[in-house]
């Protein structure tokens, strides 16, 4: 599953969050900058090419801002 999540609530600023999880072996989260622009264009042509789609995903991300999900 790769995507991004919203979390809102009424006493505190909303916060956006990179997703990337793989069945059976984990995956990571990163906030998301307020201010990233997603390219949903760009990553919607990619649909069809899932190894490219996932490597264009994971390069919005530097590897140590990652928190594993186990």
């Amino acid at each position: 599953m790769i995507g991004w999540a919203a979390v809102c609530c009424p006493t505190c600023p909303k916060r956006l969050y990179w997703v990337y999880i793989k069945q059976g072996e984990g995956g990571w989260y990163a906030e998301l900058d307020i201010d990233q622009f997603i390219n949903f264009t760009a990553l919607q042509k990619l649909l069809h090419q899932p190894d490219k789609l996932i490597e264009a995903y994971k390069s919005f991300v530097p590897t140590e801002r990652r928190i594993a999900i186990q």
